[in-house]
């Protein structure tokens, strides 16, 4: 992970929401990673939903780019920038994907996620 803190992107990310809520969300999950109590592969479920990724051909990277995508979208939500009812999932070019399949059940429990 980049020290000290930083985040990197391109000119095509639509707003700076996205680019807060998506790399931000990366430094988030690295720093609690081998945390106690606050890893999220080590929180209860965590063990599963790696074996069911990995067991569905993805790594556990693909879990934490699926929140990734997830938080994008909503931090732009709650910002006003973005509908309401946008969901990043449609916009990934990677059908049956495990990473997209993570993301669309994210997606599907919206008012949990919501801001």
């Amino acid at each position: 992970m980049p020290q000290p803190f930083s985040i990197y992107t391109t000119t095509v990310v639509p707003s700076l929401a996205w680019v807060f809520g998506h790399e931000a969300t990366h430094q988030v999950l690295h720093r609690l990673r081998g945390v106690a109590d606050a890893d999220y592969l080590q929180l209860p479920g965590g063990a599963e939903a790696l074996a069911r990724m990995k067991a569905s051909g993805g790594v556990d990277y693909d879990i934490e780019e699926a929140a990734c995508d997830l938080m994008q979208a909503k931090l732009s939500i709650a910002g006003g920038y973005t509908r309401p009812d946008f969901l990043t999932s449609a916009r990934l070019k990677m059908p049956d994907s495990p990473r997209k399949k993570v993301l669309m059940a994210l997606e599907e429990d919206r008012p949990q996620w919501s801001a």
